[in-house]
């Protein structure tokens, strides 16, 4: 890829006071030809009616997608969107001074780890339609020549390794693989398929400038504002927010399918890290490390999490806009966090009950739904 010229450190004070100015137009409704496309798009969406059963423990083995044979390129700026957006100017430009060490942390901090318990991977989900299933031929055979953009935080990050795996594990690796500076990626196919991670964390106004530009280059977006999305007070800022992303979606002739946040295990009342009303096992799993940490959650369903979501799905109803239905797909899976290991990483102050270990089986519901609308997008 050719670096952007005329790169700058970002927006000066006038032009960012005129871009504080700029409201985004409230759309009542989209147009005859996006809402019967939308349509469409929720008609594709399986739900999620169906239920994790037992099996007997499957040993998952490791994920090749991201191996040696990969060759890695290394772009120097924070957004991977700074190589196809010469206008992407407000994100400053960084310098790396060891480059193979950077990319070998940027690589390990990406991979989603194998679990360190040995039970994550003895359930799988059973679909009420039979003809719901994860293909990875036909998905292929679907996107080619397409781009697959997550746009989002981590967990979406997860959502892209589990699919590269399991494209991997069915024998398609990717001939390339793009990596920015804030760890977003990019993986190139033999037969012209895209799929790449790109941040979004809020909406402040350039954001919104950048965010309609990106839309144009990808074929199929999945987009969440979940677990890290900044401001994340309900009434004030995140519900008027939903409402901006709608109006913003709204402009675009780009596919979206929106994601809810999926579920967390925290020991609180309603699973949420940020839920003052922390249960008595938040103390105990503090001080016993060798217990794990993540537990089911009665009231999972109930306040935070699955409240965003409510406001997160309202807002996406009112125009149409199809939604994944991450979170009943995976509350009821306490056991697959990473627990005090995440990213590999020992985690000395504070479990990791939100973010999951790989597991096929984990991921397949979610990956089939995503092939299910995916293709229809792309052949629409």
């Amino acid at each position: 890829p050719v670096p952007i010229t005329g790169h700058r450190e970002g927006f000066d004070a006038s032009e960012l006071a005129e871009l504080e100015l700029v409201e985004v137009p409230h759309v009542e409704a989209l147009t005859p030809e996006r809402a019967a496309f939308n349509r469409c798009l929720r008609k594709a969406m399986p739900p999620d009616n169906g239920a994790w059963v037992e099996r007997p423990f499957e040993r998952v083995a490791k994920c090749s997608a991201f191996g040696e044979q990969v060759p890695k390129v290394y772009i120097g700026y924070k957004r991977l969107a700074q190589i196809y957006l010469p206008s992407l100017q407000h994100y400053p430009n960084e310098t790396i001074d060891n480059k193979k060490r950077y990319l070998k942390e940027s690589i390990e901090r990406f991979i989603v780890p194998m679990c360190r318990i040995n039970n994550y991977n003895h359930q799988i989900y059973e679909e009420k339609d039979p003809s719901v299933k994860w293909d990875p031929h036909a998905f292929m055979e679907a996107m080619a020549g397409k781009h697959l953009l997550f746009m989002g935080d981590s967990v979406l990050r997860q959502f892209l390794h589990s699919l590269a795996c399991a494209l991997a594990e069915a024998g398609y690796h990717a001939q390339r693989m793009l990596m920015s500076v804030k760890v977003e990626v990019e993986l190139q196919y033999e037969n012209g398929f895209k799929l790449s991670k790109w941040t979004m964390l809020d909406l402040k106004p350039w954001n919104r400038v950048y965010l309609t530009q990106q839309l144009q280059e990808a074929d199929v977006v999945f987009l969440n504002m979940g677990h890290h999305y900044h401001f994340m007070n309900l009434t004030s800022k995140y519900q008027p927010d939903t409402q901006t992303l709608m109006n913003l979606l709204a402009t675009s002739d780009t596919p979206v399918v929106l994601m809810e946040s999926n579920a967390a295990h925290f020991p609180t009342i309603s699973g949420d890290f940020h839920d003052p009303r922390r249960r008595e096992e938040w103390s105990t799993s503090q001080r016993d490390r060798g217990k794990f940490p993540c537990m089911q959650v009665p009231n999972v369903k109930e306040k935070t999490v699955n409240e965003r979501n409510r406001l997160f799905v309202g807002a996406a109803d009112r125009l149409g806009f199809p939604v994944l239905p991450v979170f009943g797909l995976t509350a009821p899976r306490w056991d697959a966090h990473q627990g005090w290991y995440g990213f590999g990483l020992e985690r000395r102050r504070k479990p990791d009950c939100l973010h999951y270990c790989y597991s096929p089986a984990m991921f397949e519901p979610i990956a089939a739904r995503i092939q299910r609308i995916a293709a229809a997008a792309a052949a629409a």
